[in-house]
C-alpha cells in the first residue's frame, strides 16, 4: 500500500513541478541553463522518473538506509513506474483539455 501511495505521490509532485504557477521562475530558470534541461522540465516522463527515484531515495536514506543494491534497483523501478503514469496522466489531462476546448467551440 506505501507503494501506491509513493506513486500517487510521485505523479502529484511530477505535475506540481511542471505545471504549477508557483514554481514557474524555477522552472524557466532551469529550463534555460541548456537544452538537456528544457527538455527535462518539459517532459512528464523525464522529470517522474527523477522525481520517483529521488523519492524513494530519501525514503530509504531516512527509514534505513541503503544496504544494498536491491535498494537502488527499487529506486529506479519506482522512477520507471512514476514516469509511465505521470505520461499516462499527462496524456489524459491533454485529451480532455481539447475535448473542452472543442465543447466551448460548438457552443460559442
Amino acid at each position: 500500500m506505501d507503494t501506491i501511495w509513493m506513486i500517487v505521490a510521485g505523479i502529484g509532485m511530477t505535475f506540481i513541478l511542471k505545471y504549477s504557477y508557483i514554481l514557474r521562475h524555477p522552472r524557466n530558470w532551469v529550463s534555460s541553463l541548456c537544452e538537456t534541461t528544457k527538455e527535462f522540465t518539459n517532459c512528464c516522463m523525464c522529470m517522474g522518473f527523477w522525481v520517483g527515484f529521488f523519492m524513494k531515495l530519501c525514503s530509504l536514506l531516512i527509514t534505513n538506509g541503503i544496504n544494498s543494491i536491491y535498494d537502488v534497483y527499487v529506486c529506479v523501478l519506482l522512477g520507471f513506474i512514476v514516469s509511465i503514469t505521470s505520461f499516462f496522466g499527462d496524456v489524459l489531462l491533454e485529451v480532455m483539455d481539447a475535448y473542452i476546448d472543442d465543447k466551448k467551440k460548438g457552443s460559442e
